[in-house]
C-alpha cells in the first residue's frame, strides 16, 4: 500500500532537512539524533534516496525544458519557411521598382532577396541552437585528423601540375 500524502510530505521534509544538515557540515550522529533516525545506515540510505530523487527531478525538468525548447524551434523554423515561400518585392519611396519587361512587354517586379537570404541565415541559426540542444555536434576536437596528412582527389583536375 503507497505512503499516504501527508506521510510523503513529512518523509521530503525529513530529507530536506537530512540535505541541508548534512551540507553545513553536521556529523551523521548529529543528524539522526535530530531527525529520529534508527541508525546511521538508514539515515545514509535515506539521503542517497533523496539524493537520487533530486536528481531524477531535475532530469524530468531537464528534459521538459528541452521540449519546450524543440517546440520554439519548430514555430521559429516554419515562420522562416512561410517567409522564403512568399514573394518579396524591391519598394523605393513607396512605389513598387520595377525591372525587366516581362512576355507581354510590361516592366516586371523587381524581387526583393534580402528578405529570403534574412531567413535562411535565421534556419542556419535554429538548426545551429537545434544541434546544440540535442547534443549532436561533434565531441571533443573539431578537427578528428589533426596531425594526420589527407589526400584529396578532384575530378578534372591534373594533380601532377598542383603538386609539382
Amino acid at each position: 500500500m503507497p505512503a499516504s500524502k501527508a506521510k510523503r510530505a513529512q518523509v521530503a521534509e525529513r530529507r530536506l532537512k537530512l540535505i541541508e544538515m548534512r551540507m553545513k557540515g553536521a556529523r551523521w550522529d548529529e543528524c539522526v539524533t535530530a531527525l529520529g533516525y534508527g541508525s546511521i545506515a538508514a539515515a545514509c540510505k535515506d539521503l542517497v534516496r533523496a539524493l537520487q530523487q533530486r536528481t531524477n527531478d531535475l532530469a524530468i525538468t531537464a528534459n521538459e525544458y528541452r521540449t519546450l525548447e524543440m517546440e520554439k524551434l519548430d514555430l521559429a523554423e516554419r515562420v522562416c519557411h512561410d517567409i522564403l515561400a512568399t514573394k518579396h518585392y524591391v519598394f523605393q519611396g513607396g512605389e513598387l521598382v520595377r525591372g525587366d519587361p516581362d512576355s507581354t512587354g510590361k516592366p516586371k517586379p523587381m524581387i526583393d532577396d534580402a528578405p529570403l537570404l534574412a531567413a535562411v541565415d535565421r534556419l542556419l541559426k535554429i538548426q545551429h541552437r537545434r544541434a546544440k540542444l540535442l547534443d549532436l555536434d561533434l565531441q571533443g576536437s573539431r578537427e578528428p585528423l589533426a596531425g594526420q596528412v589527407v589526400t584529396v582527389q578532384i575530378g578534372g583536375v591534373d594533380h601532377s601540375a598542383i603538386t609539382g
